[in-house]
């Protein structure tokens, strides 16, 4: 896979995260249940997060220096993000319902080669992590119309009613192999991590298209 060329913004999207979503970019996606994290820890990781880039950036460094270890941060605290989503006892695992997952497996399949081309994707008991790439409209506008028929068709299946997903996703876009082949390798290989199965291989909610296998962990 090429390095993603440098390109300009086709859309600037802010919910309470700022998205940069350039058409045509690479992102590694990630999106939860509603009320699948304890909303105080998740604030106290923000919280956390933010004062220590706000204390890096108050350290005279150059610029360059700057955005490498910003990046490192961000990296760092979304780790720690997905193991709290992964270490959840309590709150809704809908997606741990055949059915329900089912749904999202087929919704993601479906927009591949209409919103974005699929490389991977995990669907775990109460979020999800996908790679797009050639997006052919800005991401957040795939994952609202993603969202709303997923939810929509889960809460029918499980006869229940309100917010399914927690509005907020967390993208990161990619820009060079490395990153590309880490990211392909950490959604897979989400299943191993949690202790589900002993290879990705194994997880039935697991899959990549056959043009990026020769990525995939052992």
């Amino acid at each position: 896979m090429s390095k993603t060329p440098n390109q300009k913004p086709s859309r600037f999207y802010k919910r309470k995260l700022p998205h940069i979503q350039p058409k045509n970019g690479v992102f590694f996606v990630t999106y939860n249940l509603e009320g699948a994290l304890p909303k105080n820890r998740l604030l106290q990781l923000k919280e956390e997060r933010e004062l220590k880039i706000s204390d890096l950036k108050l350290e005279g460094l150059p610029p360059e220096e700057v955005k490498r270890k910003v990046k490192e941060m961000q990296e760092f605290y979304f780790g720690k993000f997905d193991d709290l989503l992964d270490g959840v006892i309590k709150g809704p695992t809908h997606l741990s319902n055949p059915k329900v997952a089912k749904v999202v497996q087929d919704s993601l399949h479906w927009m591949d080669g209409k919103a974005y081309k699929l490389v991977c994707y995990t669907i775990m008991h109460n979020h999800v992590h996908k790679i797009v790439y050639k997006t052919q409209e800005v991401l957040w506008v795939s994952m609202k119309r993603h969202k709303s028929f997923t939810g929509r068709t889960a809460n029918k299946i499980l006869n229940l009613t309100g917010q399914f997903w927690q509005h907020e996703s967390f993208d990161h876009c990619i820009r060079n192999k490395p990153s590309f082949i880490q990211k392909v390798q950490y959604t897979l290989n989400n299943s191993v991590k949690a202790g589900l199965v002993k290879n990705w291989r194994n997880y039935p909610y697991s899959w990549v298209s056959p043009e990026f296998l020769k990525y995939a962990p052992d």
